[in-house]
Formats: structure tokens, C-alpha cells, sequence
């Protein structure tokens, strides 16, 4: 939280700033994106929370959902960082009063080397997400599954295998 608040008021700062030099910064690509999977993040932790008030609560499944959610907070930290840097980095030249040639090729490539940070982060992230979603799926087919090969004894609720002929507790005989 304090990160994205720090962003913000660096964002905030650097807009004005260049607002009193007649300059107009708008957002970037990264900024966007970095937006975007807050908006997911927040959403994804609204249905945990929803869900969590459920029959789901402790089960494989939301601990695999957990998990997912604690990827989305780590990528959107991440990218508030990023997105951070880059507009610093994009919108130094307001801090300057003389602009020099040198100077802003510098800034150019540093620009270039954080934008193809910012894609190498990306496709792995991109990538990571993937492979924890192919987990969950996995885990949800083998939940499911398992729930199938059970059924529940009637007389005293304990769950047995859906082949038992008599419940092992208390000895209740199925038909």
C-alpha cells in the first residue's frame, strides 16, 4: 500500500511540475497495464473473500486460489514499482531548465533499457501466471475427483469411500 501511495505522489508531483512548465504528461503503456492488474487484483481478493465465506474455506482448492492471489499481488507490486521508475525516468527532462542533446540521449537510453526490462519482466510474469493457473486447474480436477470417489454414511456423517460396503466409525451397513 505504501509503494502505491509513494507512486502516486511521485506521479502527482512530476504532472504538476510539468503542468507550470506547459507541459502535458499523460500515462504510458505501463502505467495502463500496471492499472489493470490492480483493477484484477482487487477483484480476484473480493471473490476470495466471498468465497472463503463458503463451504470452499480450507479446502485444496482455495488454497491453490490463495496462491493465485498472492502471484497477482507480488505482479501488480511489481509493476507499480516499474511503472513508477519508467515515469521518472520518461518525464525527467521537467526537472531541466536547459535541454542538451547529451543529456536526453542519455535519458533515451536508459529509457530503451527500462522498457526492455519492463518486457523481459513481462513475458515472465506472463509466463509464471500460466503455469500457477495450469496448477490450479490441476488441482481442481484432482478436487473434484477426489469428491467424487467419496460418499457420506448417513447415520453418523463420516465420509468413506464410495466402494465401502460398511462405514469403518460405526459400522453401518450401505445397500
Amino acid at each position: 500500500m505504501f509503494i502505491m501511495i509513494l507512486r502516486d505522489y511521485e506521479v502527482t508531483g512530476i504532472r504538476q511540475i510539468g503542468q507550470l512548465k506547459g507541459k502535458i504528461i499523460a500515462a504510458d503503456k505501463v502505467a495502463k497495464t500496471k492499472a489493470n492488474f490492480l483493477y484484477a487484483t482487487l477483484v480476484y481478493g473480493l471473490l476470495i473473500n466471498a468465497l472463503n465465506d463458503t463451504a470452499a474455506r480450507g479446502t485444496e482448492f482455495m488454497k491453490y486460489f490463495t496462491l493465485v492471489f498472492y502471484v497477482f499481488v507480488g505482479i501488480t507490486t511489481a509493476l507499480i514499482i516499474i511503472s513508477g521508475m519508467v515515469y521518472l525516468i520518461n518525464n525527467f527532462s521537467v526537472f531541466k531548465e536547459d535541454k542538451k542533446q547529451e543529456d536526453d540521449k542519455q535519458v533515451e537510453e536508459v529509457k530503451e533499457a527500462v522498457e526492455d526490462k519492463v518486457e523481459e519482466v513481462h513475458e515472465a510474469v506472463e509466463e509464471a501466471v500460466e503455469d500457477k493457473v495450469d496448477d490450479v486447474h490441476e488441482a481442481i480436477a484432482q478436487a473434484v475427483e477426489e469428491a467424487k470417489a467419496t460418499k457420506v454414511c448417513p447415520l453418523c456423517g463420516v465420509e468413506v469411500d464410495a466402494d465401502a460396503k460398511v462405514c469403518p466409525v460405526c459400522g453401518y451397513e450401505f445397500e
